[in-house]
C-alpha cells in the first residue's frame, strides 16, 4: 500500500465516521 492510499483511506474512513454519527443523531433523537 502507498502513503497516498493509506491517506485516501484515512480521509474516508473520517468522513465515513462523521456521517455515521450524524445519522445516528438524527435517528436516536
Amino acid at each position: 500500500m502507498t502513503m497516498a492510499a493509506v491517506g485516501f483511506l484515512a480521509q474516508v474512513g473520517i468522513l465515513f465516521y462523521f456521517a455515521a454519527g450524524i445519522a445516528f443523531d438524527v435517528v436516536a433523537s
